[in-house]
């Protein structure tokens, strides 16, 4: 990863990989964008629903 979003998704995810020992110091916030989310629903047969936003 080299880019986060400058917003929320992009602060969790910076500060989770710092809790875990992954350093961050490269990472490079993009002021000019968010930091987009997929959920994916839980299927054992068959191709998942997914939500992007």
């Amino acid at each position: 990863m080299t880019a986060v979003g400058d917003g929320p998704n992009g602060e969790f995810i910076t500060q989770a990989l710092a809790a875990r020992g992954i350093e961050t110091d490269h990472i490079v916030v993009d002021p000019a964008h968010w930091t987009g989310v997929m959920f994916k629903q839980k299927t054992s047969v068959g191709d998942p629903a997914t939500l992007h936003a």
